[in-house]
């Protein structure tokens, strides 16, 4: 059986007149409409059923009453197939001269006509009226009279919509704003030197790097440096005693460069390093496409030493190794910095609105959502800076959580899904998919959740408003008479 939604309604017209061109005017009285079914299957047709019924109506011999359901808009109308009730001398007439109509019933006391009428659904139809109308027709080229029979019905099949809603959560305040600013530089030295020439080939370009990290943080009066770290790294080719020595020397040279450079005090400034990047080529080894790369990795995870991993490589596989001696072993000496700071808390709006603009990355959580609540709830500003919390805050479960928010209340559901699958599995973010589920409606699973969650009072709120949803008939009674 085809999914339906019913309603039964009684209709009478006691009496009603209306008179176009010279027509005369009539009042009927006894006709009943009764035992109406209607229904919107689920391949989308409309069903309109009713008992049409005229018993009680004295119809003269040579006269008909033709009732005609219609479906209108106001400005499109379909009309359905009418019904005739003939008088005995009317009624032969069409029996003598057409062919025999399943639509026509003869006057008297079994003139009543069970109607059924299917239709496919119209756009428009989604909000209509199921309307009536009687004709009166008699003999002799007469005018026909018409008596509007009304409204029974209407129709409200248009989408209604869930209202959400949404519970933002609060971010604690950060306390001392940490961050941390890195990269990488790859200092060229002379052979076997660990000195740094400023000028030696890409070293200028190289340089510039570190030093425009520093001063990026340094013209921020509202960040202190902390610390300053420097690794170091060499290539694996060449003995590994002097690989230490080298990572360790050009490590120390560098670092000497940067304080010199920023008069840096001694106690802020780190350094590591590490003689071969055996960890970065195998990074490389792995995604690449070289020939034998299954043995390379072999070789490279093995336990063999470091100067007697690097000889087998070159043993094995010489091609390759050529290849990534030239290609990769430059990239494997470097340097990486990492720059720690702190930044100053703010609690004016305006300072917050302007720092978001200039540098969003100096503001934690509580800031973010200190500068959304200036703005109404929903608008474009207070969605907006949820998406920049989250860009600031990638992985954090609460900037998660406000920014799926955020994208249901615009209607973008599938950014929404992506945020709460990185938000945990707290109360909120399991009421955050019940309303992504009624916003979908999908109003099964989001009772399902909702259920779930007796504890939270927006959730038990949000779940008769689903239940009222789920039993909402788009048929709506009209005409109730007896």
């Amino acid at each position: 059986m085809k999914k339906a939604i019913f309603f039964a309604v009684i209709a009478c017209l006691m009496s009603a007149s209306s008179a176009f061109a010279k027509a005369t005017v009539v009042n009927v009285e006894g006709v009943l409409i009764d035992n109406i079914d209607a229904a919107i299957s689920e391949d989308r047709n409309l069903l309109i059923s009713m008992d049409i019924d005229l018993t009680k109506v004295k119809i003269k011999s040579n006269q008909e009453y033709i009732i005609t359901p219609y479906v209108t808009n106001g400005v499109e109308t379909l009309r359905l197939q009418p019904v005739t009730f003939a008088g005995r001398n009317r009624y032969y007439f069409h029996e003598r001269n057409e062919k025999k109509n399943p639509f026509m019933v003869r006057n008297g006391k079994d003139a009543v006509y069970h109607y059924r009428q299917s239709v496919p659904m119209q756009e428009w139809m989604n909000h209509s009226d199921v309307d009536y109308e009687i004709e009166v027709d008699g003999c002799c080229n007469e005018p026909k009279a018409k008596a509007d029979g009304g409204t029974i019905a209407q129709i409200d099949n248009g989408p209604k919509d869930f209202m959400a809603d949404f519970l933002y959560i609060p971010p604690q305040a950060e306390g001392t704003k940490t961050r941390h600013k890195d990269g990488s530089a790859f200092i060229d030295f002379v052979v076997n030197k660990t000195d740094i020439n400023p000028e030696y080939r890409k070293n200028p370009s190289e340089l510039a790097k570190i030093i425009a990290t520093i001063d990026d943080v340094r013209g921020d009066a509202d960040i202190t440096i902390k610390n300053l770290y420097i690794k170091g790294f060499a290539s694996p080719e060449g003995p590994y005693d002097n690989n230490v020595r080298l990572a360790q020397g050009r490590t120390q040279s560098l670092k000497e460069y940067v304080r010199q450079l920023y008069n840096f005090p001694e106690n802020i400034m780190h350094t590591d390093y590490e003689a071969e990047d055996w960890e970065g080529l195998r990074k490389y080894v792995a995604a690449s496409n070289l020939d034998n790369r299954e043995g390379i990795l072999a070789i490279i995870d093995s336990d063999l030493e470091p100067d007697a991993k690097n000889t087998k490589i070159q043993t094995t596989y010489p091609a390759q190794y050529e290849f990534l001696l030239k290609n990769e072993y430059p990239a494997l000496r470097h340097s990486d910095y990492v720059i720690e700071y702190t930044v100053r808390t703010y609690t004016s709006v305006p300072e917050i609105l302007a720092v978001m603009e200039k540098n969003p990355g100096n503001l934690d959580l509580n800031e973010f959502y200190l500068a959304a609540n200036s703005f109404p709830i929903g608008s474009e500003e207070y969605n907006n800076i949820f998406d920049i919390a989250v860009r600031m805050f990638p992985n954090d479960p609460i900037a998660n959580l406000n920014a799926a928010n955020a994208s249901m209340s615009r209607g973008d559901y599938k950014t929404a899904a992506k945020f709460l699958n990185k938000a945990g599995d707290s109360e909120e973010v399991t009421y955050a998919e019940g309303i992504l589920a009624a916003l979908q409606r999908d109003y099964d699973t989001a009772e399902t959740i909702f259920q779930t969650l007796p504890n939270l009072d927006k959730a038990q709120k949000a779940l008769e408003q689903v239940r009222a949803l789920k039993k909402r008939n788009p048929i709506k009674l009209i005409n109730n008479c007896n």
